[in-house]
């Protein structure tokens, strides 16, 4: 992978509309994304995808400026869990209207839904979640209460949480010794199913991770 410096006072955020520079839709929401579906549901096998680009400019907020986009802004992803489940993923670029974020867990004594409560952060990483859940012969969902102790005293403080429980986690590793938090081999493993799916969408083929 190859980085290109950003020049000429650029926005901070405009090197991610390059695929040059490492950052890219899939490889930022995508992997995060990703790295959920593995922690919840095991790791993915084998991918085929559709990556595409329909936006050929960007404008910049700071400057008004309008800037080339040249990285995919849709991806399309086929995948095949260890476990045999299918799997599929899509991911928007833009400003997508209606609900952005929407996880549908089909299982066989129930379904699961996870969807994004505040449209400003859809990110699952970040974002505020709705939990609904439906036990098989019911009819539509319920929501499901997220136990307090998942906030960690932090309930307004969405994305402060989400590190107060890392740190958390960390600190109960080095007490007890017991491997709890991700840690560089979970990093390897996603950045190989983010490799697969590029190769997939290169062959226009499936590929298998690992």
């Amino acid at each position: 992978m190859r980085f290109r410096r950003i020049t000429g006072g650029e926005p901070c955020r405009a090197y991610a509309m390059d695929s040059r520079n490492g950052v890219t839709l899939l490889s930022v929401i995508g992997g995060h994304a990703i790295a959920a579906v593995q922690s919840v549901l095991g790791r993915i096998d084998e991918v085929s995808s559709t990556l595409s680009q329909r936006r050929q400019t960007v404008r910049l907020i700071e400057t008004g400026k309008s800037i080339p986009m040249h990285t995919p802004d849709h991806v399309m992803i086929n995948a095949v869990l260890q476990s045999g489940a299918p799997l599929s993923l899509q991911l928007r670029g833009g400003l997508p209207r209606g609900t952005r974020l929407m996880w549908e867990i089909i299982g066989t004594e129930g379904d699961l839904r996870i969807t994004a409560a505040n449209d400003q952060v859809p990110v699952i990483n970040i974002g505020p979640l709705r939990v609904e859940g439906g036990r098989k012969g019911e009819e539509g969902y319920r929501e499901l209460e997220v136990p307090q102790s998942y906030y960690f005293g932090r309930e307004i403080a969405i994305t402060a949480r989400n590190v107060v429980g890392i740190y958390k986690k960390m600190a109960d590793e080095l007490r007890h010794g017991v491997p709890i938090t991700p840690n560089f081999d979970h990093a390897v493993v996603i950045h190989k199913v983010v490799d697969a799916i590029e190769r997939a969408d290169q062959t226009a083929g499936r590929v298998r991770v690992g």
